[in-house]
Order: structure tokens, then sequence, then C-alpha cells
């Protein structure tokens, strides 16, 4: 498998376990540099087109899937930044215990 083809199944995966598939399967899903974050959302006409996850992150699968999962709280919530709805979607996925053998 490659790298964008497990990108592809992270998210997918997390979609549907912790999203209940309401996330757009459309998405693009690219290994990208972000050159300060490890990942990056990109949000056109008010929905988000493109998760980016840096290249670094490759050969961390623990770390990009974090991320991964941070930048699809962003996807959920594309007009809301780290707000309170961002807050609680994070708050939620840590009690369902998305993260707990990530990080």
């Amino acid at each position: 498998m490659t790298p964008s083809q497990q990108l592809r199944r992270w998210y997918n995966y997390y979609n549907k376990k912790y999203f209940n598939s309401e996330l757009p399967t459309d998405i693009t899903l690219r290994w990208e540099l972000c050159h300060e974050d490890a990942a990056d959302t990109f949000v056109g006409n008010e929905r988000a087109i493109q998760i980016s996850v840096d290249p670094g992150l490759i050969n961390f699968s623990c770390y990009a899937q974090a991320a991964l999962l941070h930048e699809m709280i962003h996807v959920k919530y594309p007009r809301f930044l780290h707000g309170k709805e961002f807050k609680a979607e994070l708050k939620r996925l840590m009690d369902d215990g998305a993260f707990d053998k990530l990080l």
C-alpha cells in the first residue's frame, strides 16, 4: 500500500468510526509539505476540500493519524478554526478514545 492509499484508508476508517461517515468522501488527501504545522486543511466555498499531511510524518504513523484526526475536525467545522465547536469535537474524540493508541 502506498502512503497516499494509507492516508485515504485512515480517513475512511476514522470517518466511519468517529464521524458516522458524515464527512465528505471526495476530499483530496495529500502528503504535502506543511511549513508550520504537521497538517493543514484547505477550505473552498465554505467547505473543506483538501487535507495535507506533512510527508515528514510518513514513517511516524501514530503522529500522522493524530494530525489527520485533528484536520478531520476542521473538515466538520471548516469555519470555526479552534473555537468552541472545534474544542468540543476534540474533547468528544478524546473521550471516545480516538487518540488513545496514537499519543
